[in-house]
């Protein structure tokens, strides 16, 4: 893993947890529950982020439609 990758995984993970963050304010989470929100949402959209630049196709139909 070179420290290019690293570095984008950071930014996405970063960025992604701002807007779950939001989400969960919308729709009134309880606020002991908001960092979890915004670590499993950054984390959801790291794991994608890793995944598309090991070559899996972004959306899931495409990649079902593989098997």
């Amino acid at each position: 893993m070179g420290i290019t990758l690293l570095w984008g995984l950071l930014q996405d993970v970063l960025l992604a947890a701002v807007p779950a963050l939001g989400f969960a304010m919308v729709f009134n989470v309880r606020v002991k529950a908001l960092p979890y929100c915004a670590l499993l949402g950054g984390a959801g959209h790291g794991v994608r982020f890793l995944c598309v630049q090991m070559g899996m196709p972004s959306s899931g139909d495409r990649f079902w439609r593989q098997y």
